[in-house]
């Protein structure tokens, strides 16, 4: 029997809504939408449950150890997991040593030894670099897994989803959102593009450092939904820092209209990240990360839908860089959120 979660139900542990099971119908698509309950007390129904329990044990390679990534490895780590490695830098790979890890001598090498390799490096052509070139997906074995968490076009993804299913391996693009920091924290989101089965069969690894993790379709459809995710961050972005202009320009103090904003039906993330990013280096690196992603949303993403987005993005990405310069100090800055929330600065790798 499949299962698909489309259904909300009250979870008695917690008192409140969450998603359950039930078994597909006529007319149901084939793979499951699944939004899977990683809150206290909920649990996968009993057949997922079983395929998921497929990832206990298995061994996780994982390359792309910076801000982002060295947070999930550590947290698969820390899960029980066997875990292996494969950096450039030396003082990377003696750091994970001492946690434990397994270093590889090459991406092959690591691909080798993983039932779920993990690739969290910059862009499509590291991507690529490592997968072929550099002949991890080669040497990896029957109904392996390759997890990619970078943000790259959707295509790619589909791109080497064939390539790699031509050498009995399955990939998915598992693209996440949120922080270093929502990685310790067990509260990034994860969103998961491919075979239904064999996401499944890893959630134990993805719930070291998920709260959420939701199926949005077939290969790539995830790489576009984190692609979506961050075009309306960066629009928020803007709208949030127009909003404060206009609110000065009207007499109103900046920081309480923040606050009433937030605690209004006008409230989005953005106004709460702003604060952080009076701190131009914080602005920066939210910059660096954003600038990428919009120019691949923009350029990947449907047209003529995406078209509307694109003013609304470049006006995010103005504002950002007026926060770069520190000229327009619009709120008091807040170095001590520099560890807190989105787009954390966790650490070098």
């Amino acid at each position: 029997m499949r299962w698909t979660f489309a259904e909300m139900s009250l979870c008695p542990p917690i008192g409140r809504k969450c998603w359950a099971a039930r078994p597909c119908q006529q007319g149901d698509d084939d793979w499951a939408l699944a939004l899977v309950p990683i809150r206290p007390g909920c649990r996968l129904p009993d057949k997922v449950a079983h395929d998921a329990s497929k990832g206990d044990g298995m061994r996780i390679g994982f390359i792309g150890l910076g801000d982002q990534g060295g947070p999930m490895a550590r947290m698969i780590k820390a899960g029980g997991f066997d875990l292996s490695i494969w950096a450039r830098r030396e003082e990377v790979r003696d750091e994970y040593a001492r946690a434990g890890a397994t270093i590889a001598d090459t991406p092959a090498g690591l691909a080798a030894r993983s039932d779920m390799l993990c690739l969290c490096v910059t862009g499509d052509d590291d991507v690529r670099d490592l997968l072929v070139e550099q002949g991890a997906l080669a040497a990896m074995g029957r109904r392996s897994i390759v997890a990619i968490h970078s943000t790259i076009r959707p295509s790619t993804c589909i791109a080497l989803q064939k390539y790699a299913a031509e050498r009995n391996v399955i990939l998915l693009d598992l693209p996440v959102s949120g922080s270093g920091h929502a990685a310790l924290a067990k509260t990034l989101l994860v969103m998961c593009g491919g075979d239904n089965r064999a996401i499944a069969r890893i959630v134990p690894v993805l719930e070291c450092y998920a709260g959420t993790i939701l199926r949005m379709g077939g290969a790539g459809a995830a790489m576009s939904a984190k692609l979506i995710n961050n075009l309306m961050a960066v629009v928020n972005i803007g709208q949030a820092y127009q909003a404060l202009l206009l609110g000065r320009a009207a007499g109103i103090d900046p920081a309480a209209l923040r606050q009433a904003v937030l605690a209004g039906t006008g409230r989005t993330f953005a106004m709460d990240l702003i604060q952080r990013l009076q701190v131009p280096d914080r602005a920066a690196h939210v910059l660096g990360i954003l600038r990428k992603d919009v120019a691949l949303a923009l350029e990947a993403l449907p047209r003529p839908q995406v078209n509307c987005w694109v003013p609304l993005a470049h006006a995010g990405l103005e504002a950002l860089e007026v926060l770069v310069t520190g000229g327009e100090m619009l709120l008091p800055s807040n170095k001590e959120g520099m560890l807190h929330g989105e787009f954390v600065v966790y650490g070098n790798a």
